[in-house]
């Protein structure tokens, strides 16, 4: 497998773990969180040029501090006497403020990277 090959299932395992989270499936979204850090931490080391290392890392520490939060979010669950106000939290609530930026960060830089590799040219779209 290349870079590619590995960045894509980490971008499914991602994306499954959200659906899991969604459902309120904890234990199941920590796992998929993790599993979508292991195929970044390997695109990262295919990864040809630093550009591409970096996004892989950042897309990494995503899933890592998701995977932490979704960690905290269900113990809560599991602690409290009435753990449903846990369930429906924003997941930004179990992150520190460090994470929270760093989140914010990684999200922008990737949102604006794939914008830059899927802008469709001027030219194609009928403007000037």
């Amino acid at each position: 497998m290349d870079v590619v090959e590995y960045y894509k299932r980490g971008h499914e395992a991602y994306y499954d773990a959200e659906e899991h989270r969604k459902n309120r499936d904890f234990e199941n979204a920590v796992y998929r969180y993790q599993v979508a850090r292991d195929h970044f931490d390997t695109a990262k080391e295919w990864a040809e040029n630093e550009e591409a290392r970096r996004f892989c890392y950042e897309a990494r520490e995503i899933a890592r501090i998701y995977s932490e939060a979704t960690e905290d979010q269900m113990f809560r669950v599991d602690r409290a006497d009435d753990g449903s106000q846990y369930e429906t939290a924003d997941l930004q609530e179990f992150m520190d403020s460090d994470d929270q930026t760093t989140v914010e960060e990684y999200e922008i830089r990737g949102t604006a990277a794939l914008e830059r590799r899927t802008r469709i040219p001027s030219w194609l779209s009928g403007g000037e």
